[in-house]
């Protein structure tokens, strides 16, 4: 009778310990009602007749809403895998069980319905599936959903941190078509675009050269004219001169030309000019 005694004080001792991990909370709940002290990081103990721990998960968490759709005001649907980054907030878990229940019970009933009626709020302006391949439009779905679940989730117990919207978008094929169709033009487009910049630029650089030479011409042209200019001022200053100096120029240059002369030893005799003009004859001896 002790031995069975003992076995039964050590199975309830056993299962009347359970372990709390960290990022975990736990409240007890005994005879239907929770108690408002919660757990974590710990070994509770509680009467397993009458008690039950409850555990909920509050660390972070992401949540994938695989081909969430995504009705347009053109009424065509786009489905877009969606991801829910989150958590269960440690205060709020005795909220959690005394109303809501279990973490499952609370992702499926409020999590969940609030995404998906947050997102036909949230993406109902828009007037085309198209725009969805916009980023700017994605970041600002991403950010209204987060604050919006954020506002509407808190007062349950769930912190929405952040929502992504996924790169592969799902859209009718027909669409599909259309979206390549459209993306190959403006590449077409864009293409046709870079070759005429590209003549354009080729051609005002022609345009560059040839007036770059043609000053160049001008400035040769120049220069000749400025050296033609010179000599003629020179030989007309020259001419000038000559027609000054007159006679005596003459004689000063006949009596440069007969010095010369008189230095050479054949020389027998030279005469320059007459007697009238002031030049006599030189007789230039041999002297032999």
């Amino acid at each position: 009778m002790k031995k069975i005694l003992l076995t039964l004080s050590v199975v309830t001792l056993i299962t009347s310990c359970t372990q709390v991990d960290t990022g975990t909370t736990a409240v007890k709940k005994s005879w239907g009602d929770v108690g408002d002290t919660t757990y974590t990081s710990e070994v509770v103990g509680y009467n397993p007749l009458t008690t039950d721990v409850l555990k909920y998960n509050t660390k972070d968490q992401s949540m994938l809403f695989p081909n969430a759709p995504i009705q347009t005001q053109d009424q065509l649907t786009a489905h877009v895998d969606m991801r829910i980054q989150y958590r269960v907030v440690p205060e709020k878990v005795p909220y959690i069980a005394s109303n809501i229940g279990s973490e499952e019970q609370l992702v499926a009933s409020k999590l969940k319905p609030n995404f998906y009626s947050m997102l036909r709020e949230t993406t109902k302006s828009l007037k085309s599936v198209d725009m969805l391949f916009n980023s700017k439009v994605q970041s600002q779905i991403q950010s209204e959903l987060t604050n919006h679940l954020n506002t509407k989730l808190m007062k349950f117990g769930i912190e929405v941190q952040q929502v992504m919207i996924s790169s592969d978008i799902k859209l009718p094929k027909f669409i599909q078509d259309a979206i390549k169709n459209k993306k190959e033009r403006e590449q077409q487009v864009l293409t046709q675009q870079a070759e005429l910049d590209r003549k354009k630029i080729e051609a005002q650089q022609t345009v560059v050269e040839a007036q770059a030479k043609l000053e160049a011409t001008k400035q040769d042209a120049l220069s000749v004219k400025q050296m033609a200019d010179a000599n003629s001022y020179k030989i007309e200053k020259e001419s000038i001169a000559l027609s000054k100096a007159g006679d005596n120029y003459v004689r000063l240059q006949a009596v440069e030309a007969l010095k010369g002369m008189a230095k050479d030893p054949s020389a027998k005799f030279y005469s320059l000019g007459d007697v009238n003009n002031g030049l006599l004859p030189i007789l230039n001896m041999d002297k032999k």
